[in-house]
């Protein structure tokens, strides 16, 4: 009865093991890790197969270099563009940085994945949504309802109501609430129609994007809350 070689089994049984492993990762630092840890299995079943001058190659190629081929392409293309309206409370540019709901949930979703960004500000939620249409950014915030994201694919994170003026408008919570601080709006003219969602937009061909942003909030939903909370304190209930 021929002996069983176990590690010669184990050693080969690493490749199908780190590659399931890069496939599977969510995160794409994760995924790079993943694929030089199979770059560095190959390199040991080519050791084990007598094969020294494949697998040094193969450490170097496919472990090394390509791992920091990866690394860059991530840091120098991982920019994601964000356009918005400035909402109080959701989402406002302060010397070039992100405040509110909005922009905190925002900012912690890219710190978690790697991720740089790039605001862009638009004057209405028409243009907004133009641009993600055109492809010019890659997300839409700023205060936008289930019933305003179109066709296109949202992130639900908040919920809300939308209310009606005298005046024939219709507004949300947050901004109903800013005009009345304002003096703008007295609370005896505001009438709730329904119930909405605040969301985050993603087009439809960047469905990468959406999953990840969908993942996070789903995982973080008690962090969520209380950015909410911080920010909107009894309005966020």
């Amino acid at each position: 009865m021929e002996k069983i070689d176990v590690v010669g089994i184990a050693i080969v049984l690493l490749l199908p093991i780190t590659a399931i492993m890069t496939i599977v990762q969510r995160r794409l630092l994760h995924a790079v890790i993943s694929r030089a840890v199979f770059g560095i299995s190959a390199s040991l079943v080519y050791m084990y197969l007598k094969a020294p001058d494949v697998a040094i190659t193969e450490a170097l190629m496919g472990a090394i270099l390509v791992t920091l081929l990866y690394v860059i392409a991530i840091k120098s293309s991982g920019i994601v563009r964000v356009g918005f309206v400035p909402v109080h409370m959701l989402m406002e540019k302060v010397k070039d940085e992100m405040q509110g709901v909005e922009a905190e949930i925002l900012k912690r979703f890219f710190t978690h994945h790697h991720l740089k960004y790039r605001l862009v500000e638009f004057e209405n939620q028409r243009e907004l949504i133009q641009a993600l249409k055109d492809g010019f950014i890659d997300v839409a915030c700023g205060g936008i309802l289930t019933s305003e994201a179109g066709k296109n694919l949202r992130i639900t994170y908040l919920e809300t109501k939308r209310l009606t003026v005298e005046d024939g408008r219709m507004l949300d919570l947050v901004r109903a609430r800013y005009e009345v601080i304002m003096g703008k709006l007295h609370p005896s003219l505001l009438k709730i129609v329904e119930n909405d969602f605040y969301v985050f937009v993603v087009s439809k061909e960047n469905e990468y994007l959406h999953e990840l942003l969908t993942n996070f909030i789903q995982e973080k939903q008690e962090e969520v809350r209380n950015i909410v909370k911080e920010h909107m304190g009894g309005m966020g209930k």
